[in-house]
């Protein structure tokens, strides 16, 4: 990722070190992905708006005679509108924290810096997972709204055959999200496929009966308190999944090529003096960026009970 620097400092050694910070800064964000952004297929368009091409699955008709006339099919097609959003931030500090603290990529700075920015791009993915799509055409047919499809919602209280109770995540509901996936036709064996979960879902996994049992594991789960994945699907650890009216958690199940993001090359990054807090210097630093949902049929909700241990 390129940044474009801009500072007010002349040359010399203040200047030195502010470079010294920014390239610092600069080498964390490529070294240092947010979990959630990483899982997504990337695409980049010219200016402030672009737009996705979806052609629907289509089925080859056989030629069976001579002279025979062809077939014509109708396929669907939409173009998915992408709008970049501009996440920010702006925080005062000293010259002597960038001094100090410039050249270490593991300084509370750079880490505040990068954390924030991550954050806020995996929050865009987030939303991307159940909100809606805006479908339309540059040249001005007019725009739809495409919402997220109930049937790709797992009830909190599923239990395959019905009677199930609430519960938090476990395997039933993760092998019922994959069957959902198989008979979208959305499972690719190059596509990777994840859930996304907080530590709630992640310990309720930790003592389901099933996955204490479950052999195949690399780790046992209770003795090292690790579980990669379960089910074909990789776990992504975030805190920032929401919740329902009902303030059950939305557990998102997705393939790699399910949402679509984009980001500028181009980070802006500014220090300068800031004439209301006696012209210490301040950060200022701005990305574009943003992710849309592709495929409704490669992303699955999953309702969670938090009150309930498994």
């Amino acid at each position: 990722m390129a940044v474009f620097i801009e500072n007010s400092y002349a040359a010399g050694p203040e200047e030195v070190s502010i470079r010294s910070f920014t390239d610092t800064i600069e080498l964390t964000l490529q070294q240092e992905q947010s979990p959630i952004w990483d899982t997504i297929e990337m695409d980049n368009f010219i200016g402030v708006r672009g737009y996705w091409d979806r052609l629907e699955a289509l089925t080859a008709d056989e030629k069976t005679g001579r002279h025979e006339e062809q077939n014509e099919q109708t396929a669907e097609y939409s173009r998915r509108r992408m709008d970049y959003r501009t996440p920010y931030l702006q925080v005062p500090i000293d010259i002597n924290d960038i001094e100090n603290m410039g050249r270490n990529p593991q300084s509370s700075i750079v880490q505040s810096i990068v954390g924030a920015l991550n954050r806020k791009k995996d929050q865009y993915v987030i939303d991307a997972f159940f909100g809606n799509v805006t479908v339309g055409d540059p040249e001005g047919s007019g725009d739809t709204v495409v919402s997220f499809p109930a049937d790709n919602v797992i009830a909190v209280d599923y239990k395959r055959g019905g009677g199930g109770s609430n519960t938090n995540l476990n395997p039933e509901k993760l092998l019922r999200a994959r069957e959902i996936l198989a008979a979208n036709q959305a499972l690719n064996r190059n596509q990777k496929t994840y859930v996304g979960l907080t530590a709630s879902q992640y310990y309720a996994m930790m003592l389901n009966d099933d996955v204490k049992t479950i052999d195949t594991f690399d780790t046992k789960p209770i003795v090292d308190a690790q579980i990669k994945g379960i089910a074909g699907f990789a776990f992504v650890m975030t805190e920032q999944l929401g919740l329902d009216t009902s303030s059950y958690r939305e557990v998102p199940v997705w393939t790699q090529d399910a949402i679509k993001g984009t980001q500028k090359e181009e980070m802006y990054f500014r220090i300068f003096d800031n004439p209301k807090r006696h012209f210490e210097p301040t950060i200022y630093a701005r990305c574009m960026c943003n992710a849309k949902r592709a495929w409704e049929e490669a992303v699955i909700k999953i309702l969670c009970d938090e009150t309930k241990a498994s």
